[in-house]
């Protein structure tokens, strides 16, 4: 039920440890036993059905890679690795000919020209080397559908690579995650051969790798973070200015009252006493500040909540201590 040889894993893990620029022999081996690890799990088949494992460890190693624990993460890494490059297997391991189709798997080589292995599968016919024993009296219309989602195939993957080169810029985790799991479960189409196996296998595999890797940080979370922060001490500096002004100007009322005399001053002066105490123990526990903290919190969160799938997601605090206490009580002569 093997859908591609040990050594073709294996091969690919090396390819992909030198793309990315892996130099730790550790982590190398680490890419490498989790690249195998499924076929000794014995969890097949493998050539179908494994999306949902394949997302689940892509994110576990992600979320790995994150806290910095990158041995292990690089070991999930090639355990969805595995069931993605099987996946790409054209037969299923039932196949009279599946032993003979992983051999010329392994032997193939491997291009940057997805497009033009494309075009040379259809001007065969998809009837070139062993493929012509497995697709007999192909029908035009498999030939075409074939061609058309290996076209689409490679147009996602373009446009995959093109956000990677950008660091993923303009986009939030969560898009990045879900973008990275499309690519990693797309499906192979109707016909193949083993050179195009290996090498949409060996293309997919290494984008879901180099997007595993990407930057832990997202610049667009930290200038969106940092601009909520800006908007957010102004507020808070505007909440004190407006909050001082009002107490400035309900204890100059107060002592305006005292001055006066009768019953009904009497009155308006305890009124206006206790108005004063209320709003004045309002101001010395800052709750007028700590009101707009929560709301630059909750709203930074909600930010974070759309990064956090893919990217380390520090919030800044916004520290009310900072905001320079404005009222400054008068008394009455």
């Amino acid at each position: 039920m093997i859908a591609m040889l040990m050594s073709t894993h294996l091969k690919i893990a090396e390819l992909i440890s030198e793309e990315l620029g892996i130099s730790s022999k550790k982590i190398i081996s680490r890419l490498k036993k989790g690249s195998c690890e499924p076929d000794r799990w014995k969890d097949f088949p493998h050539h179908y059905g494994k999306e949902r494992e394949i997302r689940k460890h892509i994110v576990e190693a992600r979320n790995l890679f994150l806290h910095g624990a990158e041995d292990d993460a690089f070991f999930q890494l090639g355990v969805a690795l595995h069931y993605v490059q099987d996946a790409w297997v054209t037969i299923p391991g039932s196949h009279p000919l599946h032993g003979a189709w992983e051999d010329y798997i392994d032997d193939a080589a491997i291009t940057d020209d997805l497009a033009g292995l494309v075009r040379d599968a259809m001007l065969n016919h998809f009837a070139d080397g062993l493929t012509r024993y497995v697709f007999s009296d192909i029908p035009d219309e498999y030939v075409k559908a074939s061609e058309r989602q290996y076209l689409s195939i490679i147009k996602y993957t373009e446009q995959f690579e093109e956000m990677r080169r950008s660091d993923f810029d303009g986009y939030d985790g969560s898009f990045v995650r879900d973008k990275t799991l499309f690519i990693a479960t797309l499906r192979h189409p109707i016909l193949g051969s083993p050179i195009l196996d290996l090498n949409f296998a060996y293309k997919i595999s290494l984008m879901v790798s180099s997007a595993v890797c990407t930057s832990k940080e997202s610049r667009d979370f930290k200038t969106e973070i940092e601009e909520k922060r800006r908007i957010y001490m102004d507020k808070l500096e505007r909440a004190e200015e407006l909050y001082a002004a009002k107490l400035s100007e309900m204890n100059m009322r107060k002592i305006e009252l005292e001055r006066k005399k009768g019953f009904i001053n009497k009155l308006r002066k305890m009124a206006c006493a206790y108005n004063f105490w209320f709003y004045k123990r309002a101001y010395d526990s800052r709750k007028h500040l700590k009101k707009i903290q929560k709301a630059y919190e909750r709203e930074a969160e909600e930010i974070a909540d759309l990064y956090e799938q893919w990217y380390l997601t520090y919030i800044p605090p916004l520290n009310i201590e900072k905001i320079e206490r404005l009222f400054k009580p008068k008394n009455a002569h």
